[in-house]
């Protein structure tokens, strides 16, 4: 299923260094235009992509998608949830820059460097403050935007923004954003994944699972998958205009 998705710009974040466990609740976030928020129309139902989009496969997990009563066959009302990712630039003296997003790959790796790589459109309009937050962090936001424009948005993961790579095509311009952190996950938790793809096992008789994206899984966290338990050691995270999903290795 293909579903909407929104660009915005201009909102409030919590403080750098706040460590995130459970998704905040009650945090009213202002709507605006970059980003990316990904929603799940009712099955059947035309909806309307807003201007510089990106379709994700992947409805939000757990969410209760209320829609105001109607006549049979009539629309409805409003979406009631979407989930929304933005890439936010900080470095000290500089105010924080939000960039918009083309695409999203992570990878975590208990113990080893954590990596993103944010690809933007439009190089030539983001290219010189890019460059300004080198060394500074980049920070993936993650959250829900609920019908009526609020958002609850969390730290999905943060690196220190070592690479402003510029590439020009015959039409089109992009900026490739990349960075490291090294961390450990402390308390490891138990998590049940859900909008399984694939689950298989490798030659070495480690598992790997593919599904929906769980913001909160950490490496070192247990997965549960129907009777299967897997002690996470990698994860890659995929988000661009046409699919969403992570890959959990064991």
């Amino acid at each position: 299923m293909t579903v909407p998705v929104a660009i915005g710009v201009g909102t409030s974040y919590a403080p750098r260094g706040v460590a995130i466990g459970d998704p905040p609740a009650g945090v009213g976030i202002a709507r605006a235009p970059l980003g990316v928020a990904i929603g799940d129309p009712p099955v059947g139902v035309g909806t309307a992509v807003v201007p510089r989009g990106i379709a994700i496969d992947n409805p939000p997990v757990g969410i209760g998608r209320a829609v105001a009563p109607a006549p049979r066959f009539a629309l409805p009302a409003v979406l009631a949830w979407q989930t929304v990712y933005r890439c936010i630039l900080s470095a000290d003296g500089l105010p924080d820059y939000e960039v918009p997003i083309k695409s999203v790959q992570m990878r975590r790796r208990d113990g080893e460097p954590t990596m993103i790589s944010v690809v933007v459109p439009d190089a030539m309009t983001y290219l010189a403050a890019c460059e300004d937050y080198r060394d500074g962090y980049l920070t993936v936001w993650a959250g829900m935007r609920a019908g009526d424009g609020t958002e609850n948005l969390a730290e999905l993961e943060r690196v220190v923004l070592e690479s402003v790579a510029y590439d020009h095509g015959v039409q089109s311009s992009s900026l490739t954003l990349s960075g490291y952190r090294t961390q450990s996950t402390a308390n490891p938790r138990t998590v049940t994944v859900s909008g399984v793809r694939y689950y298989g096992l490798q030659a070495d008789g480690r598992a790997k699972i593919r599904a929906n994206v769980n913001q909160w899984l950490r490496p070192g966290d247990t997965v549960i998958y129907g009777a299967t338990q897997v002690t996470v050691s990698q994860i890659y995270i995929m988000i661009d205009h046409s699919l969403s999903w992570m890959e959990v290795s064991g």
